[in-house]
C-alpha cells in the first residue's frame, strides 16, 4: 500500500505545476468564454487519474518522480523535485531526517510511509462517507417534493432551486417562485444537466477524496465548481436578450445561500460566488474571434507542456557527472560491451550474468573481482536460497595514489539475487523483491568495491556501502576511496610476504593465540594450515595463485570449544609475481588481533 501512496504522491505533486499553472492562465483567459476553463481543469483531472503520461521534450514538469519509488530503502533518501536549486535547499534536511541509523536494518521511512499510507485511505474514506451521508440526508429532505413537470419537483423543504441525481437527475424548486424566477432557474439547471455538470461534479468529489491531502488539489477545486456555474450562466444569458440579464441576475441575489464551504453535490443554483455571478452577468460580452483563438492555443499549450513527462535523461553505466571520476579506464566515449555471458565455475557457485555495460578496455580481473563478490553476497545469503546473480551495474567512480606507490579504486557494484523460492520470502530489513529477484539485500544500499592496482595487477581490499560512504563520507567519493581502504587496513593485520623466501622457510604467516587451549582445530580453502598445538602457533602458507582464503577455526579447552570463528585473509596487493601484500581480519567475537612487531604474523587475545 505504501507504494500506491507514493505513486499518488508524484502524481498529485507532478499534478500540483499543472493547477498553478491554470490559476495564472484563469487570470489571462479572464474574456475569454468560461468554457476553456473547464478545459484547463480538465486537464487537471486527468494528470490526476492518468498513472502513465508520454514523454515530451516540451515537457514543464520539471519531475514526475519527486519521491523516488526505492526511498523508503535508500541508505541516504533524497527528493528529486527536477530543480536543482530546490534540490540542494531541500535534500540535506531530508537525509538527516530520515537516513537509517548506523545500527539500523532501516530508513524510518520504511515505517512513516506505511503509517502515513493507513491515514491517508482513512482520510479518503471519510471523505467519500461525509459525501454519501450528505446525498442519503438530502434524498431524505425531499422525499415528500411534489412533481411539478417533467423532471421538475418543488418542495417546502428547500430554500435554493438544485439539482440531484446522477442517472436520472431531477430539478428541485422551492415553493412559491413567480413564474419568471421559476423561468430563469430552470433554464440554468437545464443548462447543466445539457452539460452533464450533474455528473463532473461528483467526479471531482471522487478525485479530491484521493487528494485530500494535497491543498493545491483543494483549491482547484473550489475554483473547479466556481468555474462551473460561470460557464452555465453564461450559457444561459447567450440565449437572452440584454433586457433579460437584469431578471436573471434578480433571480441569483433573491434565491442566493450562504455557501458553507466545498461540497460534493449538489448544482444549487444560488450557492457559488453570487456576486461575482452577477457582476459577470450584467457585464458580459460576447469574445472576439481572436480571443477565442488565444484561448484554445493556450489550452493546447498546456495540455501538451503540463500531461506529458520530462524526457529521461540518458542512463549511463558509467556515470559522466560522478565526482573525483578519471579517465583511467578509458570511460568517455568507448563503445559499450555487455557480458551476458553465464559462468559456473566453482569459484563462484551459481551462475552469474553480466549485463552491465563496460567500456571495451575494462580490465577482466575487475570483473572477475566483481564476479567473486556477488558470489559472496548470495553466499552471505544462503538462507535465501539463491540460484542465480546478476551484475546490473560496474563503474569506476574514484581512485586515489596510495603512499607505497599503488592506486586504491572504488568501484560501484550493483547486483540482482534470482530466488530460488520468492513466494518463501518475506522482505525485511530494508530487501525489496521484484518480479523474483531480490533487487535491494539490506538498507545499506548499493555497494561499493574497493580495490587497488599496481601497474597492471589488481587486488581486491574489500566491500563497504553506499549508507556508509554517505555517513562517513557525505557522499565525497574521492575522500572515501582513501577513508576507507585506511579503515579497512586498520580493521586487520597487513604483511607481505615473498615467494622465494617462504620457499625456504615454507611459512608465510603466524597466528598466535594467547589463550589457554588444549588444541586448535582449524581448515582453510586455498592457502595451507599447520600448527594448533598446545604452545603451537596456527601457521598460514599461501599457494602461488592465492588471492583470498578463509580460515575457519575453533579453539578447546579440554573437551569444551571455547572460541569458534574465522579469520578472512585477502592479496590486497602484488608489486611483483613473487612478491604479496595480505590482510587479514578476525571474525570471532570475545576475541581480538593485533600484529606482531615482526609484521610477521598476529596475536590473538581475549577482547
Amino acid at each position: 500500500m505504501a507504494d500506491v501512496f507514493i505513486k499518488t504522491l508524484n502524481m498529485g505533486i507532478a499534478a500540483s505545476w499543472l493547477i498553478l499553472a491554470v490559476v495564472v492562465l484563469r487570470i489571462l483567459l479572464k474574456r475569454a468564454p468560461k468554457r476553456f476553463r473547464l478545459l484547463l481543469w480538465a486537464a487537471v483531472g486527468l494528470r490526476l487519474v492518468l498513472p502513465v503520461s508520454i514523454e515530451s521534450a516540451l515537457s514543464l514538469i520539471p519531475s514526475t518522480q519527486t519521491l523516488p519509488e526505492d526511498v523508503m530503502y535508500a541508505a541516504a533518501p533524497e527528493l528529486n523535485t527536477g530543480i536543482a536549486a530546490l534540490n540542494d535547499a531541500i535534500n540535506p534536511a531530508f537525509t538527516a531526517a530520515f537516513a537509517p541509523e548506523p545500527a539500523a536494518s532501516a530508513n524510518p521511512l520504511q515505517v512513516l510511509l506505511p503509517v502515513a499510507s493507513v491515514i491517508w485511505l482513512a482520510g479518503a474514506a471519510a471523505m467519500l462517507l461525509w459525501a454519501l451521508v450528505s446525498w442519503l440526508r438530502l434524498r431524505r429532505r425531499v422525499a415528500d417534493a411534489v412533481l411539478l413537470e417533467g423532471n421538475v419537483f418543488e418542495s417546502e423543504r428547500v430554500a435554493s432551486p438544485f439539482v440531484l441525481g446522477l442517472i436520472r437527475p431531477r430539478i428541485y424548486l422551492p415553493f412559491g417562485l413567480d413564474e419568471g424566477a421559476r423561468e430563469q432557474v430552470l433554464t440554468h439547471e437545464r443548462a447543466h444537466i445539457a452539460r452533464g455538470d450533474h455528473v463532473i461534479k461528483p467526479l471531482g468529489w471522487l478525485i479530491l477524496a484521493v487528494y485530500w491531502y494535497n491543498p493545491l488539489v483543494w483549491l482547484a477545486y473550489a475554483l473547479f465548481c466556481r468555474d462551473i456555474e460561470l460557464a452555465c450562466d453564461e450559457r444561459v444569458i447567450r440565449r437572452l436578450p440584454v433586457s433579460g440579464r437584469a431578471d436573471y441576475s434578480q433571480a441569483l441575489l433573491d434565491l442566493s445561500r450562504p455557501h458553507h464551504g466545498v461540497g460534493a453535490c449538489p448544482l444549487a443554483f444560488g450557492e457559488s460566488a453570487v456576486k461575482g455571478r452577477v457582476k459577470s452577468v450584467l457585464t458580459y460580452k460576447r469574445p472576439a474571434f481572436w480571443i477565442i483563438m488565444l484561448a484554445a492555443l493556450l489550452c493546447i499549450g498546456a495540455a501538451v507542456c503540463f500531461l506529458t513527462d520530462p524526457k529521461a535523461e540518458a542512463d549511463d553505466s558509467v556515470p559522466s557527472d560522478v565526482p573525483g571520476q578519471t579517465d583511467t579506464l578509458d570511460k568517455k566515449d568507448p563503445p559499450g560491451q555487455t557480458d551476458t555471458s553465464q559462468t559456473d565455475a566453482p569459484d563462484y557457485g551459481i551462475p552469474i550474468t553480466v549485463t552491465a555495460v563496460l567500456p571495451e578496455n575494462f580490465p577482466e580481473q575487475v570483473l572477475e573481482f566483481a564476479k567473486g563478490c556477488a558470489a559472496q553476497q548470495a553466499a552471505n545469503m544462503d538462507y535465501l536460497n539463491i540460484s542465480a546473480a546478476e551484475i546490473t551495474e560496474l563503474a569506476s567512480y574514484s581512485e586515489a595514489e596510495l603512499t607505497d606507490g599503488g592506486v586504491a579504486c572504488l568501484f560501484k557494484l550493483g547486483a540482482h539475487y534470482e530466488l530460488a523460492e520468492p513466494e518463501n520470502v518475506m522482505p525485511a530489513g530494508g530487501m525489496l523483491i521484484e518480479g523474483g529477484w531480490l533487487t535491494r539485500a539490506d538498507s545499506g544500499g548499493d555497494r561499493f568495491m574497493l580495490l587497488r592496482r599496481d601497474g597492471d595487477n589488481w587486488s581486491y581490499v574489500g566491500l563497504t556501502t553506499a549508507l556508509m560512504l554517505q555517513e562517513s563520507y557525505g557522499g565525497d567519493y574521492d575522500a572515501a576511496v582513501l577513508g576507507e581502504y585506511e579503515r579497512i587496513l586498520a580493521s586487520g593485520v597487513t604483511w607481505s610476504s615473498n615467494l622465494a623466501v617462504s620457499s625456504l622457510y615454507g611459512i608465510q604467516f603466524r597466528f598466535e593465540f594467547d589463550i589457554d587451549y588444549t588444541r586448535i582445530e582449524a581448515e582453510c580453502s586455498s592457502g595451507r594450515i599447520s600448527g594448533g598445538e598446545p604452545g603451537e602457533e596456527l601457521a598460514w602458507t599461501p599457494e602461488p595463485d592465492t588471492t583470498s582464503d578463509t580460515i575457519d577455526f575453533t579453539v578447546y579447552n579440554g573437551e569444551e570449544a571455547v572460541y569458534s570463528g574465522s579469520i578472512a585473509i585477502t592479496r590486497i596487493a602484488r608489486p611483483s609475481e613473487i612478491a604479496n601484500t595480505y590482510l587479514a581480519q578476525l571474525n570471532c567475537h570475545g576475541l581480538a588481533m593485533s600484529a606482531k612487531a615482526s609484521n610477521l604474523g598476529a596475536v590473538i587475545e581475549p577482547a
